[in-house]
């Protein structure tokens, strides 16, 4: 997830490049995930591909959030025509919002459920952060569990489900029911990049959603089995990368899938260009590192380095 695109983004500015989660969605969706031949990517429309763009910046050294060059320039040209020049479509707010709700709500109850933390851990976290924001949370805390003591149960795991899916409904609710038009900040317009001052936002419980999804992320990652797996998982992700991008041991490129294989190599007879096989190798072995799921990067670390997941050593170095 966020660890493994930092460590993706670490890797590639190491060689004059960048990786951004949300420009690299937009990538393979318009580049890479192809279905028909000859057609690059999904083939989608203008407006699905507009909907998809949270952040109309352009790539350089310094932004967090953006599109690569190619993408951008491809969704300024279509901004331009349409006249939508800094303008994120309803469909992307909508899209985002309920990203955002989701990612409280519902990691909220998978991290209560889990046990990674409390009700009572995040109410702290709360209070610490924002008292409105505390008292506010707490209003629905204390409506779940009067909800949970007037249903049927004969046990504890029972009555704690009760609570869990009270709160989360009740905030789910709320959350959607808040949605308006607002006037955006300065921050916010600056982090989008647009020049428009009103967009879809919360309004009463815009605080509380925003402190909410760090609360949950910040208690969920400071278990200790997370960290753990979370330092697995760079060195998974450093050494597929360093050893696809070795041409001593994957020689032609041919441990990458074909589509992933620099055409260069392809072409026996030509004279190659090695810093540009060598950057595409590089860029395309970004690429497939970044499509891969957890169980498959695993399997594949596995696989080609002889090493167990449980057995993977965390104190090593990886260059």
């Amino acid at each position: 997830g966020h660890k493994g695109e930092r460590v993706l983004d670490e890797i590639a500015k190491e060689y004059g490049l960048r990786f951004e989660g949300n420009a690299q969605n937009f990538k393979l969706l318009r580049r890479i995930d192809c279905k028909e031949p000859n057609v690059n990517g999904l083939n989608l429309t203008n407006r699905t591909l507009l909907a998809i763009n949270k952040y109309l910046t352009k790539v350089d050294d310094n932004a967090k959030k953006f599109l690569y060059k190619e993408d951008f320039e491809y969704l300024d040209n279509v901004r331009k025509l349409a006249k939508l020049q800094g303008t994120r479509t309803l469909d992307v707010q909508i899209i985002e919002l309920a990203d955002d709700i989701a990612y409280a709500v519902h990691d909220l109850e998978d991290g209560l459920q889990l046990r990674k933390f409390s009700i009572d851990e995040i109410t702290h976290y709360l209070k610490n952060k924002d008292s409105k924001v505390s008292e506010e949370f707490g209003s629905f805390v204390e409506n779940a569990i009067k909800y949970a003591n007037k249903q049927e149960h004969d046990n504890v795991q029972k009555y704690s489900k009760l609570i869990r899916m009270s709160l989360t409904s009740q905030l789910t609710n709320a959350f959607v029911n808040d949605v308006t038009i607002n006037k955006i900040d300065e921050e916010t317009s600056k982090e989008h990049n647009t020049n428009k001052n009103y967009e879809l936002e919360l309004e009463k419980y815009k605080d509380l959603l925003k402190v909410l999804k760090k609360a949950v992320f910040e208690c969920s990652t400071r278990d200790t089995n997370i960290q753990e797996y979370e330092r697995k998982g760079e060195i998974i992700i450093k050494s597929l990368f360093y050893f696809y991008t070795d041409l001593s041991k994957n020689i032609n490129a041919m441990l990458l899938p074909p589509d992933y294989r620099p055409e260069e190599l392809q072409e026996k007879e030509k004279e190659q260009d090695k810093e540009k096989v060598e950057l595409q190798l590089v860029q395309n072995s970004i690429d497939y590192i970044a499509g891969m799921m957890d169980t498959f990067a695993i399997s594949e670390y596995e696989r080609l380095f002889s090493i167990d997941f449980d057995n993977i050593d965390l104190g090593q170095d990886i260059e």
